[in-house]
């Protein structure tokens, strides 16, 4: 419920913004800026991605795995609906998600984010992965979320020689 009241007043601060801009600097200048700032925004997001690409493969070069490249591309995907998407608002908060400067505080809040509803989750006892619910594709491994061990080394056969085989000849 929440999320329908949050969204709803976004969008409702965004159309009087864009609005009040279209009254002040008229409406093909309202529609001019929403449309300069969508394709610069694209623009942003491309060159950054781009260079993301590479931080990428670099951290695979260096066996490092690329936790914050994922957040970063993450971040970048927000910032490319939001830049397309008409509006002010959006745009600002896209620019955000673009800027390399500010992007660091947007990965912690995320972080953040994440690491409060891991630990909802485990305070409500719930599992936080769909593995261990035994959802869809996944399995149900008993309570503890540890399976069986099955050994799957082959035992000698009979028939192969072996050392005391060799001994005897």
């Amino acid at each position: 419920m929440w999320i329908f009241l949050a969204l709803t007043t976004f969008i409702v601060v965004e159309l009087l913004l864009l609005i009040s801009v279209g009254a002040r600097i008229g409406v093909l200048g309202a529609l001019f800026l929403v449309v300069i700032t969508g394709v610069v925004g694209v623009v942003l997001v491309r060159g950054e991605g781009l260079g993301l690409i590479g931080r990428v493969r670099e951290a695979e070069l260096m066996g490092r795995l690329p936790a914050i490249e994922v957040i970063d591309a993450v971040l970048l995907i927000a910032a490319a609906g939001l830049l397309v998407w008409p509006g002010f608002l959006t745009d600002a908060l896209g620019f955000l998600f673009v800027w390399p400067l500010s992007r660091p505080l947007c990965r912690k809040i995320v972080v953040a984010l994440l690491l409060k509803r891991r630990m909802r989750q485990r305070e409500a006892g719930r599992p936080a992965d769909r593995m261990r619910r035994g959802g869809r594709g996944g399995y149900h491994s008993g309570q503890d979320g540890v399976g069986p061990i099955i050994d799957v080394t082959p035992e000698p056969d009979d028939d192969t020689p072996d050392d005391e085989d060799e001994e005897r000849r």
